[in-house]
């Protein structure tokens, strides 16, 4: 729960935890995913469904971010001319972020 009190005018927000919750927790974290140049415009799924595409991201990268509840994910990476890129993560409740690595191997003749 949270509470506001004035002080003066000013507004402090306090925090009481129940039990179970943290204060300020939330039910949800931010994937972010990073690839080199080949993954750009990959199609990202997450548990089967389409989240969007890898952008370009600094010197030559690709970027993904999304937000995701906590437990357990298939997260899969494709693009045409590559073979998919397959990782299944667990996020435990409390963690605000994951970050994942994937490397984009081509798709043999």
């Amino acid at each position: 729960m949270r509470y506001e009190i004035r002080i003066g005018g000013i507004a402090v927000l306090m925090c009481a935890s129940v039990v179970g919750a943290a204060c300020g927790s939330s039910d949800e974290f931010s994937l972010q995913i990073f690839c080199d140049q080949s993954c750009e415009d990959a199609v990202v799924f997450v548990d089967g469904e389409s989240r969007g595409a890898m952008e370009k991201f600094g010197g030559g990268g690709s970027h993904f971010s999304t937000q995701l509840t906590h437990g357990t994910h298939s997260v899969e990476v494709r693009k045409e001319g590559y073979l998919p890129t397959v990782e299944s993560i667990t996020v435990p409740r409390g963690d605000s972020e994951h970050y994942l690595q994937v490397k984009m191997a081509p798709q043999p003749p």
